[in-house]
């Protein structure tokens, strides 16, 4: 955090929102039930979304100087939500089909991500070295060739959020084939959850946002202007499905 008295104190502010997000998030569920509230007029997910944004947003600003925004084009942290919350009067009815919409969502956008993540390392090294499983016996085309393991690839996080429910999952970007990690579900209809929510948010944003400062002065070929402007038609960093 900005070691100054206002980024401290805009740090505080912005960590007490996400404590009381869940108290946030069962009101507007109480207020649908009792007046029967167009799902627009209270939605869950876009609220989740808003306050998750917010604090990721503090968070860019806090790091002002450490990483430049402009450059990092492939997203560390990806957001998913199911299609809509009109059934956020009714929380408590079987919510299979949208947990299934929203898994699919997120793993597919992670996938991507994690896909153009490793072909940016990847093209790092194409014009200076000849890339090798460790796990194999040097072959004699390698012999006179200067040849490297690469053994460090970025972690993409996640929020998949579905009705009052997110999951915090991740993904390294190592192997196309690596399995999507669940870190953790939060139920924001559980209020003894809250407070450790607002902290598992915090340290997941933390945690994309050192991925973000370690790889955004990541160099490479001319290759990684492709992969850039290829991503700048893929909305990978908000959904748009609300």
């Amino acid at each position: 955090m900005n070691n100054t008295d206002s980024g401290e104190f805009r740090g505080k502010l912005a960590f007490k929102r996400l404590v009381f997000l869940g108290r946030d998030i069962r009101d507007r569920i109480q207020l649908n039930k009792e007046y029967r509230l167009p799902h627009d007029s209270l939605a869950i997910e876009p609220y989740i979304l808003s306050e998750l944004k917010r604090f990721q947003q503090w968070m860019e600003k806090d790091s002002v100087g450490l990483f430049n925004l402009e450059k990092t084009k492939i997203p560390y942290l990806i957001y998913v939500s199911s299609c809509y919350s009109n059934l956020s009067k009714n929380v408590n009815m079987n919510i299979n089909n949208d947990y299934m919409v929203v898994a699919e969502k997120m793993e597919n956008k992670l996938r991507e991500a994690a896909q153009y993540h490793r072909q940016r390392i990847l093209s790092k090294y194409t014009d200076q070295y000849s890339l090798y499983n460790p796990l194999t016996p040097p072959r004699e085309e390698y012999e006179n060739t200067q040849v490297i393991a690469i053994d460090k690839f970025p972690t993409i996080y996640g929020f998949a959020i579905c009705r009052s429910q997110v999951a915090i999952v991740s993904l390294n970007s190592s192997d196309l084939k690596n399995p999507i990690r669940t870190l953790l579900v939060i139920d924001y209809c559980n209020v003894t959850q809250d407070l450790w929510s607002a902290i598992a948010i915090a340290l997941t944003m933390v945690a994309s946002r050192d991925e973000t400062i370690e790889w955004s002065y990541f160099g490479g070929t001319s290759e990684i202007s492709n992969l850039t402007k290829q991503m700048a038609n893929v909305k990978m960093t908000e959904d748009v499905d609300f």
